[in-house]
């Protein structure tokens, strides 16, 4: 996370986030990821699904903490009302029967910053599983059609482009989203920011607001920034979505239609328990390019938890 600076440990007006955990301690979660597209001020739901993970202490050592994150449940929340709808639906319901009981594990270090992963391999198995078996869904996709009339084929075009890497951290994205504060400390109160661009980031403004509940000892941290892409890079994002033969054919269009330049809004909120478990976070990241604002919403709070099961036990 870079919306916040790291304070000297021990300074009274910052808050640390650290993981107090014990050996068999668990916490479950209900993580919703939505997609909404927004044009014009009419907004149209693209995906809503919702997943039920286990986090588990398998071990709880002075050095860190080695941790298992289970997929309980997946569950997709269309209505079923177009046909895309029922597409996803039956996407998920593959996605369930697969990956529904399987786990991703992994180490920390002793504040609960992720460290290491143990077991991807086993996981990037059972998503090439997911993926193969659900080529008859894909293959269901209208566009496709079109492929097959003019002799494509479909099995090969969609192992193509469907990545497993990419899968595997999709999967592991949440995850990494409720642990990115772990080991960091940020000042308490609010402030704005104003950062120039740079070689590797956009210039942005930036609001950060951090608290500590002296009551209830859990303290939480939000962040909001604009960053602004130069119509020139707008150009060129678009490039990299198109084909040789489609940027050749437009290439002296360019110059005429991207004149604006984007925005980019992406807001983060984390509120924790004393303990550093996560009690809810929220990740909203909206790209507006060209009046076309895409907005992945990601919510993450716990449903149930149980803990120091493992104090004063070997």
């Amino acid at each position: 996370m870079s919306f916040a600076y790291p304070q000297t440990e021990g300074d009274n007006s910052a808050v640390e986030v650290i993981a107090w955990f014990d050996k068999r301690d668990t916490m479950t979660y209900w993580i919703n990821s939505q997609n909404w597209n927004i044009e014009n001020g009419d907004s149209v739901k693209v995906s809503d699904v919702s997943t039920k993970v286990l986090i588990t202490v398998v071990d709880s050592t002075k050095k860190g903490y080695a941790m298992e994150y289970k997929f309980l449940d997946f569950r997709q929340n269309m209505a079923g009302v177009y046909p895309m709808d029922n597409f996803q639906n039956q996407i998920v319901e593959k996605l369930s029967d697969i990956m529904t009981g399987v786990s991703i594990d992994f180490k920390t270090d002793e504040f609960g910053h992720i460290i290491e992963y143990t077991n991807l391999e086993e996981v990037g198995k059972k998503v090439e599983e997911l993926i193969d078996s659900s080529f008859v869904v894909f293959s269901q996709i209208p566009f496709l059609d079109s492929l097959k009339s003019i002799g494509v084929d479909v099995n090969e075009f969609l192992k193509k482009s469907i990545n497993v890497e990419d899968f595997v951290d999709g999967c592991i994205g949440d995850l990494e989203l409720m642990f990115s504060c772990h080991g960091s400390a940020y000042e308490i109160g609010s402030r704005t920011e104003e950062i120039e661009a740079s070689e590797n980031e956009y210039a942005s403004k930036a609001y950060i607001a951090v608290s500590f509940d002296s009551e209830s000892q859990g303290y939480e941290i939000y962040s909001y920034r604009e960053s602004f892409v130069p119509a020139e890079d707008v150009k060129k994002l678009v490039e990299s979505y198109l084909s040789d033969d489609l940027n050749s054919l437009l290439k002296d269009e360019y110059d005429s239609v991207f004149t604006e330049d984007g925005l980019i809004d992406d807001t983060y909120f984390f509120k924790y328990f004393p303990d550093g478990w996560p009690e809810f976070v929220l990740r909203r990241y909206g790209p507006n390019i060209m009046g076309h604002h895409k907005v992945k919403i990601t919510n993450i709070e716990w449903e149930y938890r149980s803990i120091g099961n493992g104090r004063n036990s070997n």
